[in-house]
């Protein structure tokens, strides 16, 4: 121990707070850059070094999103603070080495697991996926993303299977335990659940846990300042072992419940990241704080889509057959990059129909159109499947290799493209308009691209607020189609109109787009210009259907080549 090299490591207060409760039951509502990941990290540690060769589930609202977002960041920190290095102490995805004990229950197939080399084993599970949790015993679980899942399917498909090995497990605190991070709710978001949480907190176990804590703390470091003196060593070790026992006591059942703002990182992202950002002119009032002092956001009644509600968006329908398989080669191939086969959403024989916002974020949202033979001159449903962008420098020759790229398994390579006028001005040193620009680079792929807003000009925004809410209200269906949107390839897309403020404006009604003037880097989540991509695809296809609106905008409004 004397010859140890300890390394000085950062942990915020809120993770030094979590590792010192180390409760039953810990859920953590952050905000952004306050370390979620990290806390997850710590949790699956605790898990691993406190239940050795039990099973555990780490789980995200989708499979994809613990995939891509969870699990690398939570990679790191385990390296970075413990040492931890794939192939080494844990293999992902594949049979651990034989030399490895084996978990109390082995699985038939590692294809969804992370094992680790004391022989715990943690499986890969998802909400909308929920059969690769079918018929495990598991000691405990973590969520993160929890504002995105579903109390239901948690309370149906992972709640269950959290059973078993109580004989040898029955001391540790953990057991049966989970841990759940987040960011605060967006506005209108379904996660009341997690605030209910809190009135299982019970203050004063919490508080006896941390003094329970911090007296083991202080008896363990003067055992290790008295490794050379035995008496000091057999005055010490009964000592630890009691107070100990008391603190693994205290634990059992705990629940620690906390709303933390992005300020308990603040020595690791610096004073400045939270000047700039509390800055209106680099992030929005609303957004500041909400995703980074942690406040309850206002409602979308107060903001330009008005109409806008969680039953217009939908988590995907993945094909995990191809993504199973392009997670694997990915790891051996990190430069791979997934397209359209995962999702089951999209209609491989459909044209698709595109809305894009120029400027210095090119901003491109997907969509397709799904009849109803009741109503044939109107689309059943408008359905948004994914969003593309790029920033400055990147191009509009970039965008449309996205866009190739991600659907070049299609069958039907047409894009139908609505714009604004915008799209119709030149670029500087061509003949070409910006969007012919666009339908050039994407026909170089193989595409058949129509540039439906040829000639357009830029769309009332009084009649705009007022076709698409009357879209969202859903109180006509048969004149109406109904607009579905993919939340989880259209995130920003999602931020973009919950965000888009109101004004009024000589007594008409206009979308504040204030925040497009915002760095390059905020401009995909917080900016009105995806909203703008999403608006012209729904007038464009829709504004033929609204023929009442003539009599309150005047004919000119329907109709009309310029809009």
């Amino acid at each position: 121990m004397s010859t140890e090299i300890i390394n000085n490591i950062y942990v915020n207060e809120v993770q030094q707070l979590a590792m010192i409760l180390d409760p039953w039951e810990l859920t953590l509502l952050l905000g952004r850059g306050g370390g979620k990941s990290a806390i997850q990290a710590q949790r699956t540690y605790s898990v691993v070094t406190q239940m050795p060769r039990c099973s555990f589930a780490a789980v995200g609202p989708t499979y994809v999103n613990l995939m891509e977002r969870t699990i690398p960041p939570m990679q790191r920190f385990l390296f970075e603070h413990y040492g931890w290095i794939e192939d080494i102490h844990y293999v992902v995805m594949k049979r651990p080495p034989e030399h490895w004990p084996r978990p109390n229950v082995s699985p038939l197939d590692y294809k969804h697991t992370i094992s680790y080399f004391n022989g715990t084993i943690c499986y890969l599970g998802s909400l909308d996926r929920p059969g690769i949790l079918n018929s495990l015993s598991l000691q405990h679980y973590m969520l993160d993303e929890g504002r995105f899942s579903d109390y239901d399917r948690l309370a149906k498909d992972l709640m269950p299977a959290v059973r078993g090995d109580l004989l040898l497990y029955q001391d540790c605190p953990l057991l049966y335990g989970r841990t759940i991070t987040s960011d605060v709710p967006f506005i209108e978001d379904d996660a009341q659940w997690m605030f209910d949480i809190e009135s299982r907190m019970d203050k004063t176990q919490i508080e006896l846990i941390f003094h329970l804590s911090q007296k083991v703390n202080h008896l363990r470091k003067r055992l290790a300042q008295s490794l050379d003196d035995r008496d000091s060593i057999e005055k010490v070790t009964p000592q630890l072992i009691f107070w100990e026992k008391k603190l693994q006591k205290a634990r059992k059942n705990s629940s620690f419940f906390s709303i933390e703002s992005s300020l308990v990182n603040r020595h690791a992202l610096g004073l400045d990241y939270f000047r700039q950002n509390a800055n209106p002119k680099i992030s929005p009032k609303q957004v500041f704080r909400t995703s980074y002092l942690s406040i309850k956001p206002l409602s979308v009644k107060e903001m330009f889509y008005g109409q806008l509600k969680p039953t217009h968006f939908y988590r995907a329908q993945y094909n995990y057959d191809y993504l199973d398989a392009f997670y694997l080669e990915s790891r051996r191939d990190p430069k791979r990059r997934a397209n359209c086969l995962r999702d089951h959403d999209v209609a491989l024989d459909k044209e698709l129909i595109g809305g894009l916002d120029f400027g210095n974020m090119n901003s491109l949202v997907v969509a397709q159109e799904h009849f109803n033979s009741k109503y044939s001159n109107a689309p059943r449903e408008l359905r948004f499947l994914k969003e593309f962008y790029t920033l400055t420098p990147d191009t509009l020759d970039d965008l449309a290799k996205q866009v190739a790229d991600y659907y070049e398994p299609s069958k039907i390579k047409r894009l139908r493209l609505f714009y604004d006028r915008a799209g119709n001005n030149t670029l500087a040193n061509s003949r070409k308009t910006y969007a012919e620009h666009f339908r050039d680079a994407l026909r170089s792929y193989g595409w058949d691209v129509i540039l439906e807003s040829l000639g357009a000009g830029n769309i009332p925004h009084e009649a705009k607020h007022v076709l698409i809410n009357d879209i969202l209200s859903g109180e006509k269906a048969e004149r109406y189609p109904a607009v579905s949107i993919n939340e989880n390839n259209c995130e920003n897309l999602r931020s973009s109109l919950y965000l888009a403020p109101a004004k009024t404006y000589k007594g008409m009604v206009k979308k504040d787009k204030r925040s497009e003037k915002l760095p390059l880097d905020k401009l995909p989540r917080e900016s009105t210009n995806f909203s703008d991509a999403f608006d012209y695809i729904v007038w464009g296809v829709c504004r033929q259907l609204f023929k009442a609106l003539k009599s309150n905008f005047g004919s000119a409004l329907i109709g009309s080549k310029r809009f």
